[in-house]
């Protein structure tokens, strides 16, 4: 080994054969279904730089795994928050660091992508890809709280074209500190998530604040009873990606203008 030029650190390196490497698989060897919620703490087992990448070589949150994923929990019933957990989520985050999930589609379709996210910083962000090809922009602008790491809100992320059959979704984490619960897709046109969207509608004359797709803050709009893409529009927005959230809401909605 042979240092070219300084300025890193080296940890280890190895080698391994094809008899003794460990394959890429579903966590306890079942594939997330989509439609449904992926669990993020499940990536996929195979390992560092295999089936995940993480910046270094801890469990910071030393939670429900012990490989090196920074892994969470939330609502535990001891201080070191690793007992009696309710749930659990991917923390400590940096930029570039990835993990990837084997998932089963049921059907051609079209699905709404929902992230359950926390994080007190408007450059967290994060990126998803499908077989290697991006399904969402880089998305930041995504803070739930001003301090805290474990105040959740869902977030939308758009929606995608996806083909039936087995395919691998990687999480890819763009701008540090975001802690991830779970990726949820769902079919729009399904009446469950009809009936809740219809509950959830935006309420006629609510003012929205408008975010960039790099978080950066660009006004303010009054929704007047149309649609946020039409009022984004009507507002001199350009055709792109915008994130809104409600102002005295939490929850954020990555709108599109065409």
């Amino acid at each position: 080994f042979v240092v070219k030029q300084g300025g890193f650190d080296f940890d280890y390196w190895y080698m391994e054969s094809e008899k003794t490497a460990v394959p890429q698989t579903p966590y306890k060897g079942i594939a997330a279904t989509i439609p449904g919620k992926i669990e993020a703490e499940n990536y996929d087992e195979g390992g560092h730089n295999k089936a995940f990448y993480d910046a270094d070589r801890e469990n910071q949150g030393k939670a429900y795994r012990e490989d090196e994923v920074d892994i969470v929990g939330f609502g535990c019933s001891d201080e070191s928050n690793t007992k009696d957990c309710k749930g659990y989520a991917i923390g400590y985050t940096k930029a570039d660091e990835w993990l990837e999930y084997t998932v089963n589609v049921a059907a051609d379709a079209k699905y709404d992508i929902t992230a359950n996210l926390a994080t007190p910083f408007e450059t967290a962000g994060l990126q998803l890809f499908v077989d290697g090809e991006p399904i969402t922009e880089s998305l930041t602008g995504l803070k739930t709280d001003e301090e805290m790491f474990d105040v959740y809100k869902e977030t939308e992320l758009g929606s995608v074209e996806l083909k039936k059959g087995e395919h691998v979704l990687k999480l890819l984490i763009t701008g540090e500190y975001l802690n991830v619960d779970w990726i949820k897709f769902e079919d729009p046109n399904n009446p469950m998530k009809l009936a809740r969207e219809i509950r959830l509608a935006p309420q006629q004359n609510a003012s929205y604040n408008v975010f960039g797709a790099t978080g950066k803050f660009l006004g303010r709009i009054d929704n007047v009873g149309t649609n946020l893409s039409a009022t984004l529009k009507q507002a001199g927005y350009a055709s792109g990606a915008y994130i809104v959230r409600g102002i005295g809401h939490s929850k954020a909605m990555r709108v599109t203008v065409k």
